[in-house]
């Protein structure tokens, strides 16, 4: 299978969401329609945060395989930090490195902001994800990661 990793488009935005929720259920939890549209009408509707999301397809089918989105914040002392969120892959994609190149990619974008941290939320009910983000150089801190660029 050959992958294709870019930033989203407007019409990416329903099967974001699609992927937003099957991870939501899959961890038994309620997805909520409206929040996910919140964040991602602001994600979309900035150009900055744009650059920081991305997608994953399948270039032949042009299935989306997985999605990340990274964002800067404001954090304590006037900085910003990063955060990565929506991280998700399809069960069919997962192994395949998806999730990796996506983590990748959000990192190097959030780089070029100059925040000094990038922080993800974990589960400990996901050690796969969690030792993904220690290869990648991520240390846990209580029910986050966190990693200094």
């Amino acid at each position: 299978m050959n992958v294709n990793y870019r930033n989203p488009e407007d019409g990416d935005v329903a099967s974001m969401e699609k992927l937003s929720q099957a991870l939501v259920e899959e961890l038994h939890q309620v997805f909520d329609e409206k929040r996910f549209m919140d964040m991602i009408t602001r994600v979309m509707g900035d150009p900055e945060q744009r650059r920081g999301a991305f997608i994953a397809e399948d270039e032949e089918t042009r299935q989306v395989l997985g999605m990340v989105i990274g964002v800067a914040r404001p954090a304590r002392g006037g900085k910003r930090e990063g955060f990565l969120q929506n991280i998700v892959v399809t069960p069919g994609a997962r192994g395949m490195g998806v999730g990796k190149e996506l983590v990748h990619r959000a990192l190097e974008r959030l780089k070029t902001l100059d925040v000094p941290t990038i922080n993800v939320n974990i589960r400990d009910s996901q050690p796969q994800a969690i030792t993904m983000y220690e290869r990648l150089g991520f240390v846990r801190i209580g029910d986050k990661m966190r990693v200094k660029v």
